[in-house]
């Protein structure tokens, strides 16, 4: 639902509150309707007691209009313009995608600048964009964090080890103030170690035959092995 709202003076006769209107591609809405309201200047229509709802990405035209006191016999009334907003219906928070490294993969790098997409259609709200990495929050006066045509860019203080899981949450939100409320979180993995080769059978220094078979046995306890 949303509050549209007009600014509607006149500094002579007044305005004829009985002819103040709201058009929408909806239907017309005058004084009389609950959902038009009219104090101190400011015509509002607000859509939900209208009933009125919409998707994300649709888009609506609400337009104003009025005329003031002067009577006919006078060469009244005086008709105001008839002026329009439009509105696009941005309902969702931005889109997070990992860039590098991907989410639940694998890295080998020491020194890993991480990249994130954070785009909306409508707009990042840049201020609000924070990154959390190891209980720390960084925000773009970090200079550990920089945002820059829809990438978010973000160096480690410290380096990796083997082993490490990197879990990341990204916070932010769009121009119509859709947050991503609970963050988004993801994570991946550091593999420094090579795979092990064990368990040759048979043994070393065997006297093997025709047609016997050497086996040994290959094992990675990180990435897996690239058959």
């Amino acid at each position: 639902s949303v509050t549209v709202s007009f600014i509607i003076s006149d500094y002579g006769s007044g305005i004829d509150t009985t002819s103040l209107a709201i058009e929408t591609s909806s239907g017309n809405y005058n004084i009389s309707s609950p959902a038009v309201t009219f104090t101190d200047s400011i015509l509002s229509f607000d859509s939900q007691v209208a009933d009125l709802y919409w998707s994300i990405g649709d888009t609506a035209t609400f337009c104003a209009r009025t005329e003031d006191l002067v009577l006919s016999s006078q060469c009244g009334p005086n008709y105001s313009d008839t002026v329009c907003t439009r509105v696009i219906f941005d309902l969702s928070p931005p889109v997070v995608e990992p860039i590098t490294p991907e989410a639940e993969s694998y890295t080998s790098c020491s020194e890993q600048e991480i990249v994130a997409m954070v785009w909306d259609p409508y707009g990042v709200n840049i201020d609000s964009l924070r990154l959390v990495y190891q209980a720390t929050s960084y925000t773009l006066s970090s200079p550990e964090l920089d945002y820059s045509d829809s990438l978010l860019y973000f160096t480690p203080p410290d380096a990796f080890s083997d082993g490490d899981t990197v879990e990341l949450t990204i916070y932010g939100a769009d121009a119509a103030g859709n947050s991503l409320a609970d963050g988004y979180t993801y994570s991946f993995f550091v593999d420094q170690s090579p795979p092990e080769i064990t368990g040759n059978s048979p043994p070393e220094n065997s006297t093997v035959g025709t047609g016997d078979t050497l086996v040994f046995t290959l094992t990675d306890d990180g990435s897996g092995i690239n058959w």
